[in-house]
Order: structure tokens, then C-alpha cells, then sequence
């Protein structure tokens, strides 16, 4: 993926950002924000005609954090929690996103994380209380930590976790998926 934007690679007739938004969207849980880290350019190209509040990330260079934190500031205005999925994961279920929200509804958690076949992963639900002490969140890594720290309750799916889309090789796993 030498140079190119992962999130714009065709996946398989969208973008991968495009797709992850709308699986987003399909599921029904809410308002679906999007955190960029500027109100114009491709990545907010690819995002045209669909139903979503861009949330502008001015802070980006500092860390993944800091996009939890700009979305959690959108969420708290309007919101009792906040489900983060990730815009690299283009082949989320929207019905284990409306599953983790329906049992976040029903046992309100502080927080609330999917655990696949194979591993923890995302949707990661969290609360208005959680939200409002996530300020110190830093870097890359502080929310995971956190999150492992206070022993998330984590709500177990069947499906394997959706691949991560980082390299060369996951997006041609992702890929592949889709025709299986």
C-alpha cells in the first residue's frame, strides 16, 4: 500500500471508508460521526451523500486519542454513549453493531467491548460517565490500555473478528473474504 491512503482503496466497488460508514449506518444505532482531520480533501470526498457529521480533528498528528476524544466531545452533546468502530474495518456486521447497542441498552455498562471467535475488537460502546473522564487519554495505545485496565464487560459473537485493514496483505485478506 506504499503511499496510498488505505481508506480509499476500492473495496470492493466503494472505498474502505465508505463501506465502513455504511455498514455503520445500516445497523441503526444512531447519529454516525466520522473523525477527519481536515473538513475538505478525499477521505471527506469519499464520504459525499452519506448521512454523517464530520467531526474535524485538528489534533490528529498526536495520536489515535485524540480522535477518541473529538468524537466523545460530539457524543456528549447529544448522546449516552458513543460506539467507536474503526474506519479500517470495512467488514463490521451493522447487526453486531445494533446486537452490542441493544445489550448496552439493556445493561448499561460504563463500557461495553465485542469480543469475536478470535479476539476482542470493535464496536467499543462507552458511556457518558466514561466519556467525561477520557480527557487524559494520550497517543496511540492510552484507550486500549484503559480498557483492559478496568476489565471492559465484553458481549461474545461467533462471527471472526472483522480484519483490520494496516497492510498490503490485509486488505487482499479482506478482500478475499468477501468472496467466501
Amino acid at each position: 500500500m506504499a503511499g496510498a491512503n488505505k481508506l480509499l482503496l476500492p473495496f470492493p466497488k466503494d472505498s474502505v471508508v465508505r463501506c465502513a460508514v455504511r455498514g455503520a449506518l445500516a445497523s441503526g444505532v444512531g447519529a454516525v460521526g466520522v473523525v477527519v482531520d481536515s473538513d475538505e480533501g478525499p477521505i471527506v470526498d469519499a464520504l459525499e451523500g452519506l448521512s454523517v457529521q464530520l467531526i474535524v480533528n485538528r489534533e490528529a498528528h498526536k495520536g489515535a486519542a485524540t480522535s477518541v476524544l473529538a468524537a466523545a466531545e460530539w457524543a456528549l452533546g447529544q448522546n449516552s454513549a458513543l460506539m467507536l468502530t474503526l474506519a479500517d474495518e470495512p467488514t463490521v456486521d451493522p447487526a453486531i453493531l445494533r446486537r452490542a447497542a441493544d445489550h448496552w441498552f439493556a445493561c448499561v455498562f460504563p463500557t461495553l467491548r465485542i469480543r469475536y471467535r478470535d479476539r476482542p475488537g470493535h464496536p467499543v460502546l462507552l458511556s457518558r460517565a466514561v466519556l467525561g473522564s477520557a480527557t487524559s487519554l494520550e497517543g496511540d495505545a492510552g484507550f486500549r490500555q484503559r480498557l483492559r485496565a478496568e476489565g471492559a464487560p465484553e458481549l461474545a459473537v461467533s462471527d471472526p473478528a472483522p480484519i483490520d485493514i494496516d497492510t498490503e496483505s490485509d486488505y487482499r485478506a479482506a478482500l478475499a473474504r468477501l468472496t467466501h
